[in-house]
């Protein structure tokens, strides 16, 4: 039974949390909507954008989505590059939001496709993004589709880049990648799908560095392609574990190799599993050992050191935000997991977890934040209730 002071302490966190809430100011509603066949730019100005009908990029326009827009889409509506391209860039403290536009629950808008007259993402030869189509720090949220082999993102012979976001609440995959080369995904995390990442067949040259794909319900990854390249870089290692049914699924037949460049076999080297027992990697993998008609796993070697998470980060999206602030309290005195505010894995969201929250406020965030308290201030705050706690119960 919470005591008085609990109950106090609790007003004052919450109090605390107001604040921060109403920092975020809402823009003018633009509606849009239908075929985008011109040049066109969504700024944070215009913010939230309204969609009620299937937008369709077309005539090889280029829509320019700039940091802090939210886009919110009807249900049942969808975001479709066919010719041209989409560049989408926020930051850190300012992430581009794909959701749905309703407080019903259980209500769906079928998500972002990239068709084959994509403009693919270019690179330099060392690597960094020059032009074509990216997401980048964005969050693609709340999407369903009647098909299982699709995604929050279906990618369909195209490559666009895929950087530095969050990809949940999808109740088919994450990401769909068919017959996508030279694919790039990095630094995203997949998170609360029915299944995190499926690269299907057809797909070649899959390339991905410092991924999440964790807690969703299902699969984790699912490998049809070939040459994916699980975890690029043992600095920057992908995370595969926490997931419902199989971390890692390889649906490639067996070719009479056992080598690590056979065909049918997935290089699945230098990622972290959550845990360094090989036992309980290679139970949480499905290949040759599970079913000999499929192809073999290379994991070995695996990172032995958690990359770690930041605390407070509840959506794993790099910066404690108001964000994780809303989803704590959405879930407060339920949450069981790390995902659902549950900091300090007690078993319940609590005080302890939004203390813990504010104490790591903005932390990940670049410096040109939101305009909220710094964590100092934060501190001060706290501090402040708890002397006046104290004052009344003497």
């Amino acid at each position: 039974m919470k005591t008085g002071r609990d109950s106090s302490l609790h007003a004052v966190l919450v109090a605390v949390a107001f604040v921060l809430l109403v920092g975020r100011v809402a823009g003018a509603d633009t509606p849009v909507g239908g075929l985008i066949s011109t040049d066109t730019h969504w700024t944070a100005a215009g913010t939230p954008y309204t969609v009620g009908t299937d937008i369709m990029i077309v005539n090889n326009a280029t829509l320019t989505i700039g940091p802090g827009v939210d886009v919110r889409f009807a249900p049942d509506t969808e975001f479709k590059v066919k010719f041209g391209k989409v560049v989408a860039r926020g930051s850190p403290a300012f992430p581009i939001r794909f959701t749905i536009d309703s407080d019903e629950p259980a209500t769906y808008w079928r998500g972002i496709v990239f068709e084959r007259d994509t403009v693919d993402a270019s690179f330099d030869t060392e690597g960094n993004y020059i032009d074509g189509s990216i997401l980048e720090h964005v969050i693609v949220e709340y999407t369903s589709r009647s098909s299982w082999s699709s995604g929050a993102i279906s990618i369909n012979f195209s490559a666009p880049f895929i950087a530095e976001s969050l990809v949940q609440q999808s109740t088919v995959y994450g990401l769909f990648a068919n017959a996508a080369h030279n694919l790039r995904l990095l630094n995203n995390t997949f998170t609360q799908n029915a299944n995190g990442v499926l690269l299907a067949p057809d797909s070649d040259n899959v390339i991905m560095t410092g991924n999440h794909i964790i807690q969703n319900d299902g699969y984790g990854l699912h490998v049809a392609s070939q040459g994916v390249v699980v975890s690029e870089d043992p600095d920057n290692p992908t995370s595969v574990f926490g997931n419902g049914d199989y971390d890692l699924y390889n649906d490639l037949s067996f070719r009479n190799d056992y080598t690590l460049g056979g065909p049918g076999n997935v290089d699945a080297r230098n990622a972290w599993w959550g845990t360094t027992d090989p036992a309980a990697i290679s139970l949480n993998i499905y290949d040759y050992m599970d079913d000999s008609s499929r192809g073999l796993v290379f994991y070995e070697p695996f990172v032995t050191i958690d990359p770690g998470r930041i605390v407070g980060d509840c959506d794993l999206s790099g910066c404690v935000d108001d964000d994780d602030l809303s989803l704590l309290l959405a879930n407060w005195g339920v949450g069981t997991t790390w995902g659902t505010g549950d900091l300090d894995e007690s078993g319940t969201v609590d005080d302890d977890d939004l203390s813990l929250l504010l104490a790591n406020w903005g932390t990940g965030c670049s410096p040109a934040g939101e305009a909220v308290p710094e964590p100092a201030t934060l501190s001060l705050l706290v501090l402040g209730g708890l002397a006046l706690i104290r004052r009344r119960c003497k």
